[in-house]
């Protein structure tokens, strides 16, 4: 889906290894998570605050050691 088609782009902030962009389409807030290749649609929310709290968790979860530990043995797994 095209930046278009998600409204316009109000936002955007690093979470970890990804990005959380915030969209805003005629009163709805869309959230996205973008890496290099990939975006996935997190949700809608009607409000900002809302955003950017679910954002706020998102990061603390991606400082989390036990999610890096997940990660990471994931990635492992994937290039061995």
């Amino acid at each position: 889906m095209g930046d278009k088609a998600r409204g316009s782009r109000i936002h955007i902030e690093e979470v970890g290894l990804v990005t959380a962009e915030i969209y805003v389409d005629r009163g709805v807030f869309r959230v996205y998570l973008a890496g290099d290749r990939l975006s996935i649609y997190l949700g809608s929310y009607e409000s900002l605050d809302e955003c950017r709290d679910d954002i706020e968790s998102l990061k603390r979860l991606a400082q989390s050691t036990r999610f890096e530990q997940t990660v990471s043995a994931a990635i492992a797994a994937l290039s061995a």
